[in-house]
Order: structure tokens, then C-alpha cells, then sequence
């Protein structure tokens, strides 16, 4: 168990999960040991399957990943290769919807290879291949 200090009342609990949000059992805050949750949508754990293309140096790439938590405005995503920087724009191909959305690259955490994307279209086939 993590000790965590909360970022706006300073209480003190326990986690197995520091990096995973979490409550304030005091003020009722989302955070994790990163700080405060800024999102004002719900998270909801969602383990999919997906394709992540982007065009680099105006060749066009693609690479498997998969989706971790989803949003209505937002996908986090994990993959096995290499991360664009952040601010990168990308299409992403889910089957299950069968439909691109499309988004820029909000946050990366190059060190556990997720990268958080804020969606700018969901439905769009704007072809980056």
C-alpha cells in the first residue's frame, strides 16, 4: 500500500494503485500520485483493439495499440512501438466501430508506451494511408 496525499485537502489514505485515479475519501477529488484528474468526463475502462496512423516527414505510418480508457472526448491508448511527440495529429482505426476518429496527441508517458488523445472527429474517414 502507497501512501497518497491529497492534492486539495491533504488528507491522507492508502493504495495498491498509485497510478490509477482514484477518490478523496475527505473532499471526494479524483487524483492519482500525478496530481488532480483535469478531466470533467468519465473514464470508462475500455480494452479494445486498434490501428494508430500518422504521417511523418510526410510518410504515412501505422502501428497496432490498443485502447485502455475511453471518454467522450478522449482515448487513452498503449502500444508496443515507438510514441510520436505530443501535439501530433493521428487517425485511429477501432473495428469494433468500424469508423477513424481522428485527434491530437494530448500527453505521453514514453516509459510505459500509453499516450492520451484528444479527439477532434469521431467518424471521419480522413485518409492518412
Amino acid at each position: 500500500m502507497e501512501k497518497m496525499i491529497c492534492p486539495k485537502c491533504k488528507g491522507t489514505s492508502y493504495t495498491s494503485s498509485p497510478d490509477t485515479y482514484n477518490t478523496c475519501p475527505y473532499c471526494n477529488i479524483v487524483f492519482s500520485k500525478y496530481g488532480a484528474d483535469r478531466r470533467k468526463e468519465e473514464r470508462k475502462q475500455v480494452e479494445m483493439d486498434c490501428t494508430v496512423f500518422m504521417a511523418t516527414n510526410t510518410v504515412p505510418r501505422s502501428m497496432p495499440a490498443k485502447t485502455f480508457d475511453m471518454s467522450e472526448h478522449g482515448v487513452g491508448i498503449k502500444t508496443n512501438g515507438e510514441i510520436p511527440s505530443q501535439d501530433t495529429s493521428l487517425g485511429i482505426d477501432i473495428p469494433k466501430f468500424s469508423e477513424r476518429w481522428e485527434g491530437r496527441i494530448a500527453w505521453v508517458n514514453s516509459d510505459k508506451n500509453i499516450m492520451g488523445i484528444k479527439l477532434t472527429s469521431k467518424g471521419s474517414k480522413h485518409n492518412f494511408h
